[in-house]
């Protein structure tokens, strides 16, 4: 582990690097070294320009498509294996820290491409730990199936209420004993049995040729009587 230390020597501000080994669970195992000991590029002064330069670099890059990529994988992704492996594909590296609640609380890109390390927030709100916590959340949350399915209502057929609903009036067929139900439903006097009367099938046994003979004879013997009284 690394500390920065601050403090006056003989009234003169100084401040440097110290560092201190730690054991497997974190806690100091030794005495803490001055950078000064361990090398020049681990001391303070170095590491400062080191970042500075850094940042100047960082600065001066282009971000426009590592933040297309970032976007792309977003909107494609379903998971976030998917998203990693879709960044990796582009040269691009993701982090992400979660604490022990489970909430991400930072997310780091590294581009292989630019050679430049990002912090979310870097790139833009959009870009942000607190964007991806919740958008990864978003990924657990099961979808709901649609169904194309709609629930009509039954429609029972015809059935006279009079006969235990044993006879129905089926597509395209009118018996008589169907009829006959409908009469007793809708009572013989109605409009609409007469209409059904008019146009019978059976026409109540009327022979139509029959009845057109008859009148034809009976016109040729009127017309004879006539021709005999003017004689």
């Amino acid at each position: 582990a690394v500390e920065k230390v601050e403090g006056e020597l003989q009234g003169v501000p100084k401040k440097g690097l110290v560092y201190v080994v730690l054991d497997e669970n974190g806690n100091k195992a030794s005495h803490p070294f001055k950078a000064s000991k361990l090398g020049k590029t681990l001391s303070l002064p170095y590491i400062e320009k080191h970042l500075q330069k850094e940042q100047d670099h960082l600065k001066g890059q282009n971000t426009t498509s590592l933040k297309a990529h970032i976007i792309f994988a977003k909107e494609t992704a379903h998971s976030k294996s998917e998203f990693v492996q879709e960044l990796k594909a582009k040269g691009i590296e993701v982090v992400f820290r979660k604490n022990k609640e489970g909430r991400t609380y930072g997310v780091t890109f590294i581009d292989h491409n630019s050679r430049c390390v990002y912090n979310g927030s870097q790139l833009g709100k959009e870009f942000s730990a607190n964007v991806f916590h919740q958008w990864l959340k978003s990924l657990e949350e099961p979808v709901p199936a649609l169904t194309s399915e709609v629930n009509m209502p039954a429609v029972a057929p015809y059935a006279s209420k009079n006969h235990n609903n044993t006879n129905t009036v089926e597509e395209d067929t009118f018996s008589d004993t169907s009829w006959t139900h409908y009469q007793e439903d809708f009572g013989k006097d109605s409009a609409l049995n007469a209409f059904f009367t008019l146009f019978s099938l059976d026409d109540q046994g009327v022979d139509y040729e029959e009845e057109d003979f008859t009148r034809r004879m009976k016109r040729a013997t009127a017309k004879r009587r006539k021709m005999k009284n003017k004689s």
